[in-house]
């Protein structure tokens, strides 16, 4: 027996050595898994906003969940590969928007905040391991990568690049209320201005949490507390007037809540302190 080892028929490709594709797919899928979850929790039990941002928050993340759940299925996996690689192209792109924009937090894994250079670099990871990865079956990129097929990646990748970029722009904003220097112990507070009207209720502590609402100036008012009345000088003794009449006959209008005015960047803060 011939111990040489028998030469590859022409044609047939070469085998490269490294990390299979399949267990990259498998990681990459469960991380748009986690991601799509994280996204949608927060828009299910935080989100005060329900406008158009919380509508294209809630669509990008069930987009990630179906995507990842197609790459760790392995469904026709060889001729997805190159739509992986667009899809976290364009997730880098977005990264990239965010980083250039001021962004704190890339939103990419809902309240957790993740700085966008950080989800740069992850992402361009997870682009270069679809690329490199070691082919599971003979296929090769040039079966794939027809000029229609590479328009498609190409709006695929811009899609992705422009909304994950929009996501960004709810934030969330956390701290605690006071009035006279103590803290606003179970108080209800009514925020007004981009996202419409948000109540929410401080906690023993003061503290209160607004979560996913467009950056903006607001309003903010506390129903059970008003504005002290400016001092009144004395009045010399003698008839009372219809103002006091009707204040003791009680029909004195009430005074209007005691407003504040804030601004909520365009990053999420935490521990903001707020007197009222």
């Amino acid at each position: 027996m011939d111990p040489r080892p028998k030469p590859k028929p022409a044609g047939a490709p070469a085998q490269r050595r490294g990390v299979p594709y399949g267990p990259v797919r498998v990681l990459l899928g469960l991380l748009l898994l986690v991601a799509g979850a994280l996204k949608l929790y927060q828009l299910g039990f935080e989100a005060e906003d329900d406008g158009d941002g919380a509508l294209l928050l809630m669509l990008f993340a069930e987009v990630e969940l179906l995507f990842g759940a197609w790459l760790v299925s392995g469904i026709d996996a060889a001729r997805t590969r190159p739509w992986a690689a667009a899809a976290f192209l364009g997730l880098a792109a977005s990264s990239f928007f965010q980083i250039t924009a001021g962004k704190c937090s890339c939103g990419c894994f809902g309240g957790l905040s993740v700085h966008p250079g950080f989800a740069l670099t992850l992402d361009l990871a997870a682009t270069a391991a679809i690329l490199f990865a070691r082919w599971s079956a003979p296929t090769a990129w040039k079966e794939l990568l027809t000029p229609v097929r590479l328009a498609g990646f190409a709006g695929l990748a811009l899609a992705i690049a422009v909304i994950g970029w929009r996501q960004a722009d709810l934030v969330t904003l956390t701290g605690i209320a006071t009035a006279d220097g103590r803290p606003l112990q179970d108080a209800e507070l009514v925020f007004t201005g981009p996202s419409g009207r948000l109540d929410l209720h401080t906690d023993h502590d003061g503290r209160f949490r607004l979560a996913l609402v467009r950056p903006g100036r607001y309003a903010l008012s506390n129903p059970g507390r008003v504005a002290e009345p400016p001092p009144q000088p004395a009045k010399k003794a003698g008839r009372p007037s219809a103002k006091s009449r009707s204040k003791a006959a009680g029909f004195m209008p009430p005074p209007a809540d005691a407003v504040h005015w804030i601004e909520i960047p365009a990053c999420s803060e935490n521990d903001r302190s707020i007197e009222l």
